[in-house]
């Protein structure tokens, strides 16, 4: 693959900060915090969910074999992993719509998975055995000279799990230039719904001040 000779935001140099792992420029905690106490936005977030999931979804391909092989595999993952394609990709859906980036960990066990093993930028890579979502909001990424993600980082509660690049696949809308994570659409109401909640305090206190006049 051809070198990026542009230096994209996070990319490994020469500094103290060299091959350090960087989660995204924006708050993407806010962000989740904002959804859960504020009730126009989560509304916001149901309806873009449901408007783009609301047709369903199939596949479909000119070789009737691969389409009949990528359903097999589909149901070998829904088996091992216990848990629907359908959850999985409402899952990918509900991150994609809340943080424009929406991320998922490809699990290779060969020992569970009926595909073979495949050769790609001389590399061997496990077949997969599961699919899973993982929250973008608690994912950081260390990347090479060219800006490509190298390995990805996920810390919960003190909890630290690592992962190759080769097995985290990362979708985004609306990214900027040299970025690897995306630009949530939220971002630029946030101030808003502040200014809102204070007006609405300031009404509150104002209705309760002059609710019981002294004559």
């Amino acid at each position: 693959r051809a070198m990026n000779p542009t230096v994209p935001y996070g990319a490994k140099s020469s500094d103290r900060n060299s091959g350090q792992f960087i989660g995204p420029i924006h708050d993407l905690g806010e962000i989740a915090r904002a959804i859960d106490t504020e009730s126009y936005l989560a509304r916001s977030i149901q309806k873009h969910r449901e408007y783009c999931l609301k047709e369903g979804w199939f596949l479909t391909g000119k070789n009737p074999e691969v389409v009949a092989y990528i359903k097999n595999r589909i149901m070998e993952f829904e088996m091992i992993t216990d848990t629907t394609f359908k959850s999985v990709l409402r899952d990918i859906v509900t991150n994609l719509v809340s943080y424009s980036t929406a991320l998922f960990v490809l699990n290779r066990e060969p020992s569970k998975s009926s595909g073979a093993a495949i050769r790609l930028h001389g590399k061997t890579l496990d077949p997969i055995a599961g699919i899973f979502a993982m929250d973008p909001t608690s994912v950081k990424v260390r990347q090479n000279q060219s800006g490509r993600p190298v390995e990805w980082q996920q810390r919960v509660d003190g909890s630290t799990a690592k992962f190759d690049a080769d097995d985290v696949a990362c979708i985004t809308i609306d990214k900027k230039t040299g970025f690897i994570f995306g630009t949530p659409y939220c971002l630029t109401v946030l101030d808003d719904i502040r200014a809102l909640r204070r007006l609405e305090e300031l009404v509150e206190l104002v209705s309760h001040k002059h609710l019981f006049p002294l004559f």
